[in-house]
């Protein structure tokens, strides 16, 4: 028995950590003097047994409370996943829609029947006037379950999703009215059915109760379509601050040999929210036809999307805006030598940016008009691989975050010309580029431009590879030279088995002053890194 189990078992996965300095002159400090971090990622899987694990442990923010430590744990044993720490699931568009929790779970595929629970933190609480500028925040607390079959052909899920901030998670008052203790109740169904080889059907259909403030007075909620709510107890309570909405999606799928199809139907009423997702958009009703296929031996492929948007669909505010919304995607491979890509689209859709730390939370760029155009032409003779790529885009788009709704237009404008040389033999790589961006927003024009060069060497037959680059930008705000900045970086990785990769970057920043606005400023960033892979 043992000698079997061994026999199939396997291990595989990564650890690494890393040490980080930095210092700085002229200026505040943008980051802590010293940082180390621990993470791993890896799996061990036996016979039916499969038991990945992920962590992330860093000092990195110690001064709020603790450090910033992640880890998840994912086993799986035949049709059974469990869930430990932090993990994200995404189960419909309306309800569980990759929030990151805290906290446990199991999904199951027993037979016909689908099967899921999870229970956990989805939000910390951060006392008012803990780190200036950061938005104070209630502890969340939440539970979503997951019943319904399927087969082959289709399924059909039923989830509830319930959320409920914890009002006395913080000991000060929250003086802003836009942050308060709110609570969630989430019902969806979901499916998905092939009518034939060729047809398919998508749809979800999802009704969320909000209560904007838990301190509200409680309602009574005996009569309409919202007499169900007045029954449930603990599960969810009516009050004042209570809304009710639905959200619907239905998609008709149509895929011949080379050509895919489909026609879309989405309606979101005007204040549907779910505590599953970061962000959603609503008060939003939208119909869309998709067209993807590819002509000329696949070496020119089209996709794209048109339909008809409206808002206001409650007719709570003075005017109702209707627009055609749509998108293309064209790729021309010319040649084994040259290609293009051209896209554009005027969708209104998240980009997440960077996930803050300390709140749990995502900031989001909502992307309302984007161009872009990428060419690429590859070229050199034989031992000399050489590259010219450049890069047109054009975005307009409104910033917003979970805890700030307003919206704030801003255009951004980008180009980049990079060129590449590579020697085989001598394993040198040169490579140099342009960079411009420019950024509008209401009062303010930020320009960036300038240029960047780097050079890169391999060593002891690829065990040693160095990069040395340069890149000076200077900007330029309305009109006028603020600063000149200088950029050098370095890095080095070391591989001296395949199983072990040591890693040294540097950093080294100057910014110039060129008016009385801004500060001269320096700053020095030093990273030491090692990876076991196994």
């Amino acid at each position: 028995m043992y000698q079997k189990l061994k026999e199939n078992t396997t291990v595989h996965g990564s650890l690494g950590t890393s040490f980080t300095a930095y210092n700085s002159w002229g200026g505040f400090s943008r980051r802590d003097p010293y940082n180390y971090s621990l993470s791993g990622n890896f799996s061990v899987r036996t016979m039916d047994l499969e038991l990945p694990f992920s962590f992330y442990i860093t000092n990195q923010n110690s001064d709020f409370r603790q450090p910033f430590n992640q880890f998840g744990l994912s086993p799986k044993y035949k049709g059974v996943t469990g869930h430990i720490g932090f993990r994200s699931l995404n189960w419909s568009n309306f309800s569980l829609a990759g929030h990151t929790f805290l906290g446990v779970g199991v999904e199951a595929n027993p037979g016909i029947f689908r099967l899921g629970f999870v229970y956990g933190r989805f939000r910390q609480a951060i006392e008012p006037g803990d780190i200036d500028g950061l938005v104070p925040s209630y502890k969340r607390m939440g539970y979503a379950f997951k019943l319904g079959v399927g087969d082959e052909k289709g399924y059909i899920d039923f989830i509830m999703l319930r959320g409920k901030d914890e009002a006395n998670s913080v000991s000060g008052l929250i003086d802003s009215s836009s942050v308060t203790p709110a609570e969630n109740l989430v019902v969806a169904l979901v499916g998905q059915r092939k009518l034939n080889k060729l047809i398919s059907l998508n749809f979800e259909v999802a009704r969320s109760a909000y209560t904007e403030d838990t301190r509200a007075n409680i309602t009574d909620v005996n009569s309409g379509r919202t007499s169900i709510y007045g029954g449930l107890g603990e599960v969810f309570t009516p009050r004042t601050s209570s809304s009710y909405n639905n959200a619907y999606l239905f998609s008709l799928n149509f895929t011949p040999k080379k050509i895919k199809t489909s026609l879309k139907y989405r309606r979101v009423e005007g204040e549907f929210k779910t505590m599953g997702s970061y962000f959603f958009n609503n008060d939003l009703e939208d119909v869309t036809v998709n067209l993807g296929t590819a002509f000329f031996k696949s070496k020119v492929t089209v996709s794209g999307s048109f339909g008809v948007q409206r808002n206001n669909l409650n007719e709570t505010e003075l005017s109702q805006t209707v627009r055609t919304i749509g998108s293309a995607n064209v790729f021309w491979l010319a040649s084994k030598k040259l290609n293009f890509g051209l896209n554009f689209s005027n969708y209104t859709s998240t980009l997440s940016a960077v996930r803050d730390v300390l709140t749990d939370s995502i900031d989001f760029f909502q992307v309302t008009n984007n161009y872009n155009l990428i060419s690429n032409y590859n070229f050199g003779k034989e031992g000399v691989t050489q590259s010219l790529s450049l890069n047109l885009g054009y975005q307009l788009a409104n910033a917003r975050s979970e805890y700030n709704v307003s919206d704030v237009t801003t255009t951004f404008n980008n180009v980049n010309l990079n060129y590449r040389y590579q020697q085989k033999s001598s394993t040198w790589g040169f490579n140099a580029g342009f960079n411009y961006t420019q950024i509008n927003s209401p009062g303010n024009e930020i320009t960036n431009l300038g240029p960047t060069v780097g050079v890169k060497k391999s060593l002891k037959g690829k065990k040693i590879k160095l990069t040395l680059a340069n890149t000076v930008l200077q900007q330029i705000v309305n009109g006028e030279n603020q600063s000149l900045v200088d950029i050098i970086k370095f890095g080095a990785n070391y591989r001296p088995l395949k199983q072990h990769t040591f890693g040294l970057v540097g950093n080294y920043l100057i910014r110039t002053a060129q008016t009385e606005l801004v500060n001269d400023f320096a700053e020095i960033r030093g990273t030491v890194r090692y990876q076991y892979s196994f």
